[in-house]
């Protein structure tokens, strides 16, 4: 005779009482105590009880439900319990796995700052496996310092991400081929392919700003956000121009639904609250020129810059250009550094015409201090004039 798969669980639709967790006062079945004393009494005896059939029913219902449940997906659904899940605990929870990471665990696996590791994915219903279809869940990275020999992707990984501003507008696409999105930095993970995505800075919700307005002449950061119930890939635009945006999203106006996410782009707004013009590949952007110095004081000794009003805090290096010209022939020395002697760029021009801007090119200048550069600018004879223009950068 083959083993019986519980699909139904016994006295489904029948007469059935609950089973109490502890001991009863009036002596009745519980599941500390199990079937006291009292039923063994003569049934004329006052404290005679008798085996009903509604008790039985339901014992017999609980057991086979909770083995039902285990024969058909592998491990326990989880549900809320008293005194919550012991560490190790392993349940299955909207298509994925997760194992308890604290003793008496009552979160909810998949929230975040959720005491759950998800240890894989392969428990997606018939709905879940046609909402991802272009989804794939990955396990996540471990937490506790455990050895792991499952892949933990890095979250907010990408390629071929890709956006171009022609004119300045509210209105963008962005595109990627492959992106990885998670649920905080250590949640679960998925990652997305094919993206081809709108962003409007006038509106709000996903496809435009979390809250509020676009900043105007500051920086939005776009997230990619994912909804694994219903496999729907967004953008959401952040205010990013008074803090670095994080790699996942942080705010408290992540839209409906909406649980992974990771950072692809940074991008300036102008005065009118429009994504200014660029391009971006990977995660390098372009601009228009953003002149970060014009001066006529020498500086022969490494001096900081702010370059807040071209690049946004999350910027990790800058490209540009260097020009000097001087009221008279003469030796011109400048350059760009990272942070006094580290990083320099020199630029040495023989300045043979007067009022002439000799220039040169500097790339991939990294922001040891965010939004800062140092330069030195010097002559040695005339009237200065040191410029500093940015071009772009990297994040």
């Amino acid at each position: 005779m083959a083993t019986r798969i519980y699909k139904t669980p016994f006295a489904a639709t029948g007469d059935k009482e609950s089973l109490a967790t502890a001991d009863q006062p009036d002596g009745k079945v519980s599941l500390q105590s199990g079937w006291t004393t009292d039923y063994e009494l003569p049934n004329d005896n006052a404290n005679y009880r008798p085996i009903g059939r509604a008790e039985m029913n339901g014992i017999i219902g609980e057991v086979t439900e909770g083995l039902g449940d285990i024969q058909l997906n592998g491990f326990a659904t989880w549900q809320a319990i008293d005194g919550g899940w012991p560490l190790g605990a392993q349940v299955a929870s909207g298509g994925a796995v997760y194992r308890s990471d604290i003793d008496n665990n009552t979160t909810t696996p998949g929230a975040v700052g959720a005491n759950w590791t998800p240890m894989g994915s392969g428990l997606a219903t018939t709905a879940q496996a046609r909402a991802l279809a272009n989804a794939s869940a990955l396990i996540s990275p471990k937490t506790l310092g455990e050895a792991s020999t499952v892949f933990s992707p890095v979250v907010g990984s990408a390629s071929g991400v890709r956006m171009s501003v022609l004119a300045a507008s509210a209105a963008a696409s962005l595109t990627a081929g492959q992106v990885t999105v998670g649920v905080g930095t250590t949640g679960q993970a998925y990652r997305l392919s094919a993206l081809n995505l709108p962003i409007n800075l006038s509106s709000v919700g996903a496809g435009g700003m979390d809250t509020g307005l676009a900043p105007v002449s500051g920086y939005v950061a776009l997230y990619v956000i994912f909804n694994p119930a219903t496999g729907t890939a967004a953008l959401l635009a952040v205010n990013a121009t008074a803090t670095a945006a994080p790699e996942v999203y942080g705010g408290a106006n992540m839209p409906a639904g909406f649980t992974a996410s990771a950072l692809l782009s940074v991008w300036p707004t102008n005065a009118s609250r429009q994504f200014v013009v660029g391009f971006q590949q990977g995660r390098q952007v372009s601009i228009e020129v953003q002149g970060v110095l014009s001066s006529s004081t020498q500086r022969p000794t490494a001096t900081s810059l702010s370059i807040a009003g071209a690049v946004p805090l999350n910027a990790k290096a800058v490209s540009g250009y260097i020009a000097l010209s001087s009221s008279t022939p003469t030796a011109g020395s400048s350059s760009v550094a990272t942070s006094g002697s580290v990083g320099v760029q020199l630029f040495n021009p023989q300045i043979s015409v007067a009022a002439t801007a000799y220039s040169a090119p500097y790339s991939n200048v990294q922001l040891q201090t965010p939004q800062t550069i140092f330069y030195t600018a010097t002559v040695t004879a005339g009237t200065m004039t040191a410029y500093i223009g940015i071009t772009g950068y990297a994040f």
